[in-house]
């Protein structure tokens, strides 16, 4: 029986919350990184759901079928699990892998009506938007229908939502990777070439994403010359390491495993049409190390897991960052003795599109130095953080005001109210954050705050029970101070990584806290220790507004 991770598990009960809540027609996404176990996770939730209906799991390729079957029996030895695709049709299971591209035709669409599925679960659901996975979403509107993907963010800026809903689970990779359940990241190396590729033109994929034409894209950068530049980069800085190379169509992957071949490197080529008796030889030959690097064509982005491999050679320039992070998360498996994964990164010109050497910064949001590691960057990128908070709060004690000041605190904010439900809710202006101050379940007369920040709004509660005005002052704050400032948005996120340290009895939250006589517990996290202060100080801002008013009160009653 295989056991969840913590993450694993925290996903895997809130997508059951959400079933329970709306079984018929309900919606769930789950965004987490490759590597960090998406298929056990959903093999889970399947087997968590056994007895409601027959299940069905939907994949755009074979071994993605293969290997959610496969996980699945290990949860399960004694189940039957049917398969649709590649010329299988094991129509009837309790539980059915199917591929797209064959349950997408008009005949197998009756058939899925026809065995009642009550829960359906999207393998690499960022393909969802794509006309036949409406089809078939469509066909089964009234399953429960579950979403999971390493890359909720497309090129074409198609959302998720609509089809799954806000992420009920969200982790990126730099959390998995300071969780411990990704390896560390060494900083991309940028390999500079002298390609051009403003003049390339864009052209839709299969999925309606814009990227590069591949067919001009491969005229451009398939040649002699850059490819031994790849060739000759690897070995100066990761010889000897296993290394997949992402290439941009079946010629260039070929013409890239030559030259690594005549430099006298093992390697061999997979795309689409190896066979699968041929990929499993490739694949033990990697594992085993007779070859060291694996040249591809869209086949290793996905369903692909080896722990050993550690360099991912970027050799097919990107405008996707969802293609960019599938192909880095293929590397950032954990194995013995592998402390850090390392990218090559082939950075041909481009004005136009800005591709290099910035790549791994956007697609991870976080600048790692050529001297540093992932976990080392965010450390320092923390300290940094901390720095400016301390020099702000030093200038704000020294300030002096010139002149009275008379500022509008409620410009930017506008609540509306929901009687039904009894709450209030504001969005903010361009950020798209979501707040909400609501009823109590447990103290009647009390409420909470909370909020769904933007990119993934998960749900977060920001407060304990407190007054509707004490909510409405923090409520209030904490969104002016974002709109002022958008990067602010990190000290209120409760999945910000820096709540997650303990909190420094020596350091400047525990003085704050012995200053405003907050009793606090040792071991208590710096997020508590922030909350903690925060509703304090919405009860002193409410104490003195309540003051105030007594006194006009008084004057005008006499």
């Amino acid at each position: 029986m295989i056991t969840l991770f913590e993450d694993q598990r925290q996903a895997l009960d809130r997508v059951l919350e959400k079933y329970y809540a709306c079984p018929t027609g309900g919606r769930a996404l789950v965004v987490a990184p490759t590597g960090w176990g998406k298929t056990i996770f959903f093999s889970s939730l399947v087997h968590a759901l056994q007895g409601v209906g027959n299940v069905l799991i939907i994949a755009h390729r074979d071994e993605l079928l293969n290997q959610a079957r496969d996980k699945y029996l290990k949860f399960d030895p004694t189940a039957i699990v049917g398969k649709v695709g590649s010329g299988s049709y094991e129509w009837g299971a309790p539980v059915t892998v199917a591929g797209i591209d064959t349950i997408s035709g008009a005949r197998h669409l009756k058939n899925l009506q026809q065995f009642d599925y009550k829960v359906v679960i999207v393998d690499e659901c960022h393909h969802a938007p794509a006309p036949k996975y409406q089809k078939v979403l469509n066909a089964l509107k009234d399953a429960f229908q579950v979403g999971v993907t390493a890359t909720a963010r497309r090129l074409d800026d198609k959302s998720l939502t609509p089809i799954f809903g806000y992420p009920v689970f969200f982790q990126d990779i730099l959390e998995a990777i300071q969780r411990g359940r990704l390896c560390n990241l060494n900083p991309a190396i940028a390999i500079k070439t002298e390609i051009e590729l403003d003049a390339i033109r864009s052209k839709k994929n299969a999925d309606g994403e814009v990227d590069f034409s591949e067919q001009e894209l491969a005229r451009a950068i398939d040649i002699q010359e850059r490819n031994n530049l790849i060739v000759q980069k690897y070995q100066e800085y990761t010889p000897g390491k296993r290394a997949v190379a992402f290439c941009v169509n079946v010629e260039h992957a070929t013409h890239m495993a030559e030259c690594f071949n005549a430099a006298g490197i093992p390697a061999a080529t997979i795309t689409g049409e190896t066979s699968l008796a041929e990929r499993q030889r490739i694949f033990e030959a990697f594992h085993a190390g007779e070859i060291q690097v694996l040249t591809n064509v869209q086949v290793l982005t996905e369903g692909w897991d080896e722990p050993l491999a550690e360099v991912a050679i970027m050799a097919r320039p990107t405008q996707s960052w969802a293609l960019y992070i599938q192909c880095i998360g293929r590397v950032l498996r954990l194995s013995p003795g592998k402390e850090a994964a390392t990218i090559l990164d082939i950075t041909d010109n481009s004005i136009r599109l800005k591709l290099a050497p910035q790549n791994l910064s956007k697609a991870i949001d976080l600048h790692i130095r050529p001297d540093e590691t992932a976990i080392e960057a965010l450390a320092r990128e923390q300290e940094a953080r901390e720095q400016v908070e301390r020099e702000a709060a030093i200038a704000k004690l020294s300030e002096k005001r010139l002149k009275d000041l008379y500022i509008n605190m409620f410009e930017s904010v506008e609540w509306k109210e929901d009687k039904e439900q009894g709450l209030f809710s504001m969005e903010l202006p361009k950020l798209g954050h979501r707040l909400a101050i609501v009823p109590s379940k447990k103290e009647p007369g009390l409420y909470f705050v909370a909020a769904r920040l933007a990119p993934d709004f998960i749900k977060q509660r920001w407060c304990g029970d407190l007054t509707l005005e004490e909510c409405q002052v923090l409520a209030e704050k904490r969104a002016l101070t974002m709109i002022n400032d958008p990067f602010k948005k990190n000290l209120f996120d409760t999945n910000a990584n820096w709540r997650k340290q303990k909190i420094d009895p020596n350091g400047a939250q525990a003085k704050k806290l012995a200053h405003h006589h907050i009793e606090w517990q040792p071991g208590m996290t710096k997020g508590e220790a922030s909350d903690l202060i925060d509703a304090h100080l919405a009860h002193v801002r409410w104490a003195k507004t309540q003051k105030a008013r007594r006194k006009v009160e008084r004057e005008f009653s006499v």
